[in-house]
């Protein structure tokens, strides 16, 4: 699952599709059941994984689907929660203590 914020500037998405050739993205919001497309979007290629780069409109607590395709070809889908800018998201920053009785 990616992680990424409400924000207006360009965020990377990564992920592994079948394919490095996106011509288009679909976002779906889980919650609403809308979705918007997002045409010719930057590619990052990592080597094992690519990017995604792109200016997503997502709202904060919310899920989405973020489908790939080339095309009218699926390449594939990746789950997306969005945060609102200036929360905490490292899980290793937390002061509580686990105790197990």
């Amino acid at each position: 699952m990616n992680v990424l914020q409400v924000s207006t500037s360009n965020q990377i998405l990564k992920c592994a599709p079948r394919s490095t050739t996106i011509t288009s993205i679909v976002i779906i919001d889980q919650e609403a059941g809308t979705s918007a497309t997002i045409n010719a979007p930057t590619i990052i290629d990592y080597g094992y994984y690519i990017g995604v780069q792109a200016v997503y409109s997502l709202k904060a607590g919310r899920f989405y689907i973020v489908q790939l395709y080339n095309l009218t070809n699926f390449l594939g889908s990746e789950q997306v929660w969005c945060y609102k800018a200036g929360l905490q998201t490292d899980e290793h920053s937390s002061n509580n203590d686990f105790v197990m009785l």
